[in-house]
């Protein structure tokens, strides 16, 4: 082999690199406004629920938390802010995972099962196995984390 070869064959491919750059940008761009959007439906749901105050109110809160951080998470794609472990911290992940648990729960308690048979068995697992995967992911990030701050 000459040395030109060898040299492309060491160093990453930096023209796929720059392709990952701009798909994170334009991925940034894309949910900014969508995030705004949602924020201020959300922000409406806590000031004039429609009906129902508390109950919209409260879910108006949540949807105000998750806008604000779907809103972060543009900020970082665009601005491409390193954080070790990728776009969602441990702590994110564990709380996904425990939605995806309580999924199947609720639809226990609400007779979903008995109402849609299998197809709701069906999607039970599914948030079953996202809520372990989840888990699992999070706890190895953990694990990467704490290694590299030794």
């Amino acid at each position: 082999m000459n040395e030109e070869t060898e040299l492309l064959i060491e160093q990453p491919d930096f023209e796929d690199h720059k392709a990952h750059r701009r798909l994170q940008v334009c991925a940034g761009i894309l949910l900014a406004p969508l995030a705004l959007i949602l924020l201020v439906a959300s922000i409406v749901m806590v000031v004039a629920p429609p009906s129902a105050p508390l109950f919209i109110g409260s879910l108006g809160v949540v949807f105000v938390l998750l806008c604000l951080w779907l809103l972060v998470l543009a900020y970082r794609l665009i601005t491409n802010h390193r954080v070790r472990g990728g776009l969602m911290t441990p702590f994110a992940l564990r709380a996904a995972s425990v939605y995806f648990f309580l999924m199947p729960v609720g639809g226990l308690l609400t007779g979903q099962y008995i109402e849609y048979g299998v197809f709701a068995v069906c999607q039970a697992m599914m948030c079953l196995a996202a809520a372990f995967t989840l888990w699992r992911v999070a706890k190895e990030r953990r694990c990467t984390n704490e290694s590299a701050s030794l």
